[in-house]
């Protein structure tokens, strides 16, 4: 039963029949087993009784509602919610990544030298409009200067010379696929465990593409890890299927990207493509990072694969099955850190 659901006289009436049994000694689970209530709720009972005497407790209706004392005053509770509002714990020496039940209660234990409990904690952050968050990741290393100065003066300017030499902006980037199943679960009837059957060996195989916020997108299915004479077949296709526009090619400092035999090759033909380099450590500048993720969303959604040819022509059915689409595409150029390279 739901100790809430009664009305006030009901509830008084029953937390005054559960205070007699107490005095006398009754077990617990007595008391919880006529009304048909919880064994905890007894438990509560009895220490709000211990500490606040009989009155009280049949007066208050229930243990945690009104006139229950509170753990944190109102300038506690203040002090606490300016903490989680323009901090994470890493700043007060607390050794979570972000605000969740165990670091506030440590925070508390930090400044007060008061432990709620983990259960009840949840009440604080929603009374005072927080909610739940996924964290943007981003790397220690970066500079967030050079990353806003990307975004503030760099990227307008390479829209104004893509505006003036009427090129196209890709923005490059690779990853690696797996052919192994990523099944988190499926439904089963009660008691039986269902089982997933595929190959021990796992194989990747690597990807790179290129897109534009207009949608235009470019990839190649390769084995093995990306070196200069791979990369170089790459932006020779690239610039042949440009058909004479000329690209001006965004990618990341990886150091193949750097090496002397790309920039060799590029040097002749800057009439063809020109590249330009994100920001250290800044993949979330990079919106080719969401085709990726969206491409190995798809392939997860797929029947698993048995041979590596076989996953060979599902990845590249996967790809073509996104490039297909110019919308979606043009999509991957939305969000908080993406939107600065959509199309005006």
């Amino acid at each position: 039963m739901d100790t809430r659901s009664p009305s006030s006289d009901a509830r008084s009436a029953l937390r005054r029949r559960a205070a007699a049994m107490l005095a006398q000694g009754r077990k617990h689970a007595d008391i919880a087993s006529a009304p048909g209530i919880h064994l905890t709720t007894v438990s509560s009972w009895n220490v709000f009784l211990r500490k606040h005497g009989e009155a009280k407790f049949v007066a208050d209706g229930r243990a945690g509602g009104k006139g229950a004392p509170k753990l944190l005053a109102e300038e506690e509770e203040d002090r606490l919610r300016r903490g989680l509002n323009t901090s994470l714990p890493d700043e007060h020496g607390l050794e979570f990544p972000l605000w969740t039940r165990e670091a506030v209660c440590a925070l508390c234990h930090k400044l007060f030298r008061k432990t709620p409990i983990k259960r009840t904690i949840n009440n604080h952050p929603h009374r005072w409009g927080f909610t739940p968050q996924v964290p943007v990741v981003r790397a220690r290393e970066q500079d967030a200067a050079q990353a806003g100065r990307w975004v503030a003066t760099d990227h307008p300017e390479l829209e104004r010379k893509a505006k003036e030499e009427d090129a196209l902006i890709l923005w490059r980037d690779e990853t690696g696929v797996s052919t192994t199943a990523n099944v988190t679960r499926g439904y089963a009837p009660e008691g039986w465990t269902p089982e997933v059957r595929m190959n021990a060996r796992r194989v990747t195989r690597p990807v790179i593409s290129a897109i534009s916020n207009r949608g235009d997108m470019r990839w190649m299915v390769y084995a093995g890890g990306i070196k200069v004479p791979l990369l170089l077949v790459f932006l020779t296709r690239l610039v042949r299927s440009m058909r004479g526009r000329k690209v001006l090619l965004v990618w990341d400092n990886l150091r193949v990207h750097h090496a002397k035999e790309v920039k060799e090759w590029l040097e002749p033909r800057k009439k063809l493509i020109e590249v330009a380099y994100l920001p250290p450590y800044s993949p979330q500048l990079q919106p080719d990072e969401r085709l990726n993720r969206a491409l190995k969303g798809d392939l997860s959604r797929m029947p698993i694969t048995s041979t590596p040819k076989e996953a060979f022509s599902r990845i590249k059915s996967a790809l073509a099955a996104i490039q297909g689409r110019r919308d979606r595409v043009a999509g991957f150029f939305t969000g908080p850190h993406a939107a600065y390279a959509a199309a005006k």
